[in-house]
This record gives structure tokens, C-alpha cells and sequence, in this order.
């Protein structure tokens, strides 16, 4: 949660306002996609990210980074979740 303060406070520093409509456009967005194996699930933060895996622009260049990774909540790896959505 202090992470995730930190990056609210550079988003803020950024020019984004506080408030905002959800899936607008933004000057910066800053998410916590996952950490290790955790999970979280709280009002202000859940970890696994939960709809990382279908964003594209998520999913692609974190199956660059990490092909193989397979959160516990998958069904597949990060480039089985990446390649697939190159598939529609």
C-alpha cells in the first residue's frame, strides 16, 4: 500500500487529476500489475491486477520481459495470454 501511495503521488506530481473517469485517457497511470505470487484483494488494491490479462498493452511486453510467467489464478503463461490475443 505504500507503493501504491508513492505512485499516486507521482501521478499527481504528473498533472493527473485525482479524479477522473474510468478507462479515460490520462496524462500517467501508474498500476501495480502483480507481485511474486501475492494476492490481494482490498477497496483501494488487488494484486494480481484483474483485467491485466486482457489488455494487450499490458500483456505484450510483460510476455517480452517474463514468457514464462504463470500467476496462480492463470490458466496460462503471460505469452500463451499475449499470443492469443494477437489471435483475434
Amino acid at each position: 500500500l505504500e507503493l501504491l501511495q508513492l505512485l499516486q503521488q507521482e501521478e499527481i506530481r504528473s498533472g493527473r487529476p485525482r479524479e477522473h473517469d474510468r478507462n479515460t485517457s490520462r496524462t500517467l497511470d501508474l498500476d501495480l500489475l502483480y507481485c511474486d505470487d501475492m494476492s490481494l484483494q482490498l477497496p483501494e488494491l488487488e494484486l494480481p491486477h484483474p483485467r491485466m490479462i486482457e489488455r494487450p498493452f499490458v500483456m505484450t511486453p510483460l510476455a517480452e520481459i517474463c514468457p514464462e510467467l504463470r500467476l496462480p489464478s492463470w490458466k496460462m503463461t503471460c505469452l500463451e495470454y499475449a499470443l492469443g490475443m494477437r489471435k483475434k
